[in-house]
């Protein structure tokens, strides 16, 4: 399968780039084609240190949304924490509209996401509470 890795980044070490890179490692492993959003931004990461925070959370988000939707994705892998994650919960968005699979990685296994249409509540906390309570129970 041809595999895009979402996963949060902002405010956690390194951008949470050794989560991401331990995914892939492991994807690519398992015979996967991945497409790790953290290996584009090694050309730009002398640059970002100079942007201004929030447009360099713009930018890179909208590089990654254009990039997610004009490759040739099978599924987004949603890493730990995605669900706090707004810049994950958009690519995911933006998959979804796509037709993309969801698959969620939790302790090194992947358990596919059971999706339905969103509505804009869904993308508030609220509603995503509501739904993290669903898919939990469901893995049970």
């Amino acid at each position: 399968m041809r595999l895009y890795i979402s996963g949060p980044m902002s405010g956690l070490v390194d951008n949470n780039r050794p989560a991401f890179q331990a995914a892939t490692r492991r994807l690519r492993k398992a015979g996967h084609t991945v497409l790790d959003p953290t290996e584009l931004d090694l050309d730009s990461v002398e640059e970002a240190a100079t942007q201004d925070s929030a447009l360099l959370w713009r930018l890179f988000l909208c590089r990654d949304v254009a990039v997610l939707l004009s490759s040739a994705i099978d599924a987004i892998v949603l890493l730990e924490g995605w669900r706090v994650s707004k810049g994950s919960r958009l690519e995911m968005l933006a998959g979804m509209c796509a037709g993309l699979a969801m698959v969620e990685e939790a302790s090194g296994q992947l358990f596919p996401l059971i999706v339905r249409e969103l509505s804009v509540e869904d993308l508030t906390q609220r509603g995503l509470d509501k739904w993290n309570k669903h898919v939990e129970a469901r893995r049970v």
